[in-house]
């Protein structure tokens, strides 16, 4: 795992300043060691925290004179990928040098097949060009600024700043999404100056000539029969690749399903291995269900309490940490699990996937069980949750289940566009606080629409393109790097993802219950079934926080900043007050704003 850094420009001095400071900026993501390539043209940059083969993975690393590879992630399938060149001599087992060869014999037509999580850059210094490129989920960021026949890029914001020779500005669009939803839209960056790779896309530039493609083929729905026994042999095969490490390997245990499962396979390879749950007053039945699997399979279990003394440093680390505004609250929690963690391991698997990819959100995916379902849109959110209980009792008589759905079939008929457009103004678009323009940062919305996918398979693909993409694997990625641990998600190996992909929605989700073929693999796997609870996560209690006298005042006091008054003029006193006044979480995400705008000296 690493940080990468890099520029395409002819002052060659100016290049070598902006990779300096841009490795400095990245050295957490990277603390064991550091390197640089330098020539007429462009100038690349590597910090390394070293997870396989520290000897044979060091970078810049080149092949003959002509390609030069940064590399930030992990290829899992890298072994079974070198079966492709059955004559070719290695000379490591490092997943780095496997990418390079292949990169060099195939091209960017590889990355298709490529099972891992990862952004890099290939230099060709025969043909003069750049390629960047990041994986289909984006778990590993990757920013780029285009100006003046230059191009910069790093894993970093922050690593970028310094080198836009234009002063940066502020994407207010984008900032109004993120008060409303806690996090930037995947499409956009927060400053209008610099651009992010789509996941799943490349970049190719020769100097003149930007051009971005997308190589991330969204497989069509077909009703896939594949059996629990099928999905729980896929998912114990990306457990077992992702525990390869030269360093030791545990657990983020939230006590739910999710990672439940993860811990009993990963137990089953590896044997006993560390375990980490963050202890907050508000999830004290995940606590105890973390707690008995640890004790059942004999793991080293560590409880990490998140006091309230710890919030205001727990939030000053976050604003560090995260090189755009965040306000997820489970950033708190996973930031205080990653420092205990790196003490004990240097990889951490984590259960961040499954809920996007196998309809995890009950109150939001449970209207799609039928495919005209028009819930979503008729129905209160409150209302929605009240005949979700209703169902779910009624549903154990197969009769009564085919009445219900028979009558949500005659009475919300529409069609999938409708469902697709009365879902997002509920989530995301019409929010009742600052609200953006959404056209420029749903992009992928209408590139949906277009595909053959039922309207359940539509919402969970819009939600790991966008929420997963933006909000979850944005907080993973930061909070584990801003500690120097590595996280991996078994639940995002390409294969898993195409299982879900294909999967019927009655193996995802029905009035009774959510991510059916999980839990069936659950009791697969254990030989019981999973004790269903209230879904919490680690989510925070941010109404009490903000009520912490010390983080009362700090907002108090950021609210006279310079920056603080930039936002009531873009957006209206009146309207940021109300919206501040009227929920807790916006307020949260607003703190979280001012405190990242002051981490860095910006003024407005």
């Amino acid at each position: 795992m690493c940080g990468i850094a890099g520029v395409f420009s002819d002052n060659k001095t100016q290049s070598k300043l902006f990779i300096d400071s841009a490795l400095n900026q990245l050295k957490q993501r990277g603390p064991d060691d550091f390197g640089v390539y330098v020539d007429e043209l462009v100038s690349l940059g590597m910090t390394r925290l070293e997870i396989l083969d520290p000897v044979g993975g060091k970078q810049p690393m080149a092949f003959s004179d002509r390609f030069i590879l940064v590399y930030n992630g992990q290829i899992y399938n890298h072994l079974e990928l070198r079966a492709k060149l059955p004559e070719y001599l290695w000379k490591s087992h490092s997943d780095t040098e496997t990418l390079l060869v292949l990169l060099v014999t195939y091209g960017h037509r590889i990355l298709n097949e490529l099972q891992g999580m990862y952004s890099f850059a290939l230099w060709d210094r025969r043909e003069l060009k750049l390629l960047l490129a990041r994986d289909p989920s984006g778990e590993k960021p990757l920013f780029f600024a285009n100006e003046s026949h230059k191009l910069w890029f790093a894993s970093s914001i922050d690593a970028l700043k310094k080198s836009i020779s234009t002063k940066l500005e502020i994407d207010h669009n984008a900032v109004s999404a993120m008060l409303n939803t806690g996090f930037i839209p995947p499409s956009n960056s927060v400053f209008k100056n610099i651009s992010t790779l789509k996941a799943g896309h490349y970049l190719i530039y020769d100097g003149t000539k930007l051009e971005i493609t997308s190589f991330d083929e969204t497989n069509l729905a077909s009703n896939n029969n594949g059996t629990s026994s099928d999905f729980l042999s896929v998912l114990s095969s990306a457990v077992q690749k992702q525990s390869v490490a030269d360093v030791k390997v545990g657990l983020f245990l939230s006590g739910g399903l999710d990672s439940s499962l993860l811990g009993h396979i990963l137990h089953r390879h590896i044997g006993t291995y560390d375990c980490f749950t963050a202890k907050l007053h508000n999830n004290p039945r995940d606590l105890q269900a973390a707690s008995a699997m640890a004790d059942k399979l004999g793991l080293k279990h560590h409880q990490i309490e998140v006091k309230d003394s710890d919030i205001e440093s727990l939030l000053t680390k976050q604003s560090a940490f995260f090189d755009e505004p965040f306000g997820d609250s489970a950033a708190i929690s996973l930031i205080a699990m990653s420092e205990v963690a790196k003490e004990f391991v240097g990889v951490c698997l984590s259960g961040d996937g499954a809920d996007e990819l196998f309809a995890g959100y009950e109150w939001k995916f449970r209207p799609f069980t039928q495919s005209n379902a028009r819930l979503q849109k008729m129905v209160p959110r409150f209302l929605n949750r009240s005949l979700t209980q209703f169902m779910r009792m009624i549903s154990k008589n197969e009769l009564a289940q085919l009445f219900a759905t028979t009558a949500n079939q005659q009475l919300y008929s529409k069609t999938k566009g409708e469902l697709f457009t009365a879902y997002l103004s509920r989530n995301y678009i019409n929010q009742k606080y600052i609200n953006p323009d959404w056209s420029n940062l749903v992009s992928f919305e209408q590139e949906l629409a277009h595909l053959k996918l039922t309207p359940l398979d539509q919402v969970l693909e819009f939600e790991r393109l966008f929420y997963l993409n933006g909000d979850i694997l944005v907080k993973t990625d930061r909070a584990t790097m801003g500690t120097s641990l590595e996280a991996r998600t078994p639940f995002l190996d390409p294969m898993v993802i195409n299982f879900a992909k294909i999967s019927s929605a009655r193996s995802k989700i029905s009035w009774k219950e959510s991510k059916i073929i999980v839990r069936d693999a659950y009791k697969k796997e254990t030989n019981s079934e999973y004790v269903t609870r209230a879904k919490q996560g680690l989510g925070g209690p941010v109404a009490h926080w903000l009520e912490i006298p010390v983080v009362k005042n700090r907002l108090i006091g950021l609210q006279s900043d310079p920056f603080a008054k930039s936002l009531n003029e873009v957006f209206g006193d009146v309207n940021l007050n109300q919206a501040i006044n009227s929920s807790s979480q916006f307020k949260w995400n607003y703190l979280n704003l001012l405190l990242w705008a002051e981490m860095r000296g910006i003024r407005g």
